[in-house]
């Protein structure tokens, strides 16, 4: 977090360290789902601001010490969906960087797809097409082959974790990718 904050990336400053403990700054507001939630009619809006906060992230080199996730040599986050950003006072916050690495751009949009379908699992209809309309919105601010390229990996990355439910896994992996033609 340090890292990426010292080259202008939104985060909660880092105020001390002690063994895996950290003390953040506070930064108060909605999580981008809760904002979502609140008005559906910005999921055009929310998507862009997420798939900036991706592009951002990506444009930095990784250092040496993060842990390698493939090919690439940008700082990912492997966990950047509307949960993990903060609509702050000041504009978006992204926390939660314990699964960052180093690899491949596209990994990071592809897997907030694949998050995205497994929350689908959980959603009623309604709900469910929302869902779809974020993706698609999200998706069509990156080359959409390069991002079919990458969701076998995120797909993959995906199943394997273990807070994934056996629905949601299900889900993830009957599903298509609502990935809109370039």
């Amino acid at each position: 977090m340090r890292y990426v904050h010292a080259r202008g990336y939104p985060v909660p400053r880092v105020v001390s360290v002690s063994g895996a403990d950290l003390t953040l700054e506070k930064v108060d507001g909605p999580t981008m789902q809760d904002a979502l939630m609140a008005d559906l009619g910005l999921i055009g809006e929310h998507a862009a601001v997420l798939a900036e906060l991706h592009h951002r992230l990506h444009a930095l080199e990784a250092p040496d010490w993060l842990p390698r996730r493939g090919q690439g040599d940008r700082v990912l986050h492997l966990d950047l969906h509307p949960r993990n950003v903060i609509v702050g006072p000041a504009g978006p916050v992204v926390i939660d960087w314990a699964n960052a690495a180093a690899g491949s751009g596209v990994l990071d949009p592809a897997l907030m797809i694949a998050i995205a379908l497994t929350a689908k699992a959980n959603a009623e209809p309604m709900e469910r097409r929302h869902i779809d309309s974020f993706i698609r919105s999200f998706a069509s601010h990156f080359d959409a082959a390069e991002l079919r390229g990458a969701m076998p990996e995120a797909v993959a990355l995906r199943a394997a974790d273990a807070n994934v439910t056996e629905k949601e896994r299900a889900e993830l992996l009957g599903s298509e990718w609502p990935i809109p033609e370039a």
